[in-house]
């Protein structure tokens, strides 16, 4: 079996057509209620509250370290929103590579080695 099986479509063959996207991945790619989201972006504003973007935590190196300087990572706070990565140490620091282990064929029994990365280092998680 090649690729992820979700549904009758690969994520591997998928094409990224509105169709499939709801209904086959569950991801929908356009807005849905305007009314909900033009509130949202005025209380938003209202709070002064800004969400990275989708650029900035697929690379969270360029994500000013001064937006969560100070922030408790587990803090009810918008600004842990630019720590939901991998890239967090368990303070909530960044970090160059995610915290993980690498699980060797000698204990598994599979071929490949496994990574395991710790998700206990996103905001808010005490896992």
């Amino acid at each position: 079996m090649s690729g992820w099986q979700t549904g009758e479509v690969t994520l591997a063959d998928a094409s990224l057509d509105t169709n499939t996207l709801i209904s086959q991945l569950g991801l929908a790619d356009s807005v849905v209620d305007t009314a909900s989201l033009e509130n949202s972006v005025k209380r938003f504003a209202a709070q002064n509250i800004v969400l990275p973007t989708f650029a900035q935590l697929a690379d969270p190196s360029t994500i000013d370290p001064s937006i969560t300087k100070g922030v408790d990572k587990n803090a009810a706070d918008p600004r842990n929103l630019f720590r939901v990565h991998w890239y967090n140490d368990l303070n909530g620091d960044r970090v160059d590579v995610p915290n993980h282990v690498v699980l060797p064929s000698s204990l598994t029994g599979v071929d490949s080695p496994i990574i395991v990365v710790f998700g206990d280092r996103f905001p808010m998680i005490t896992a």
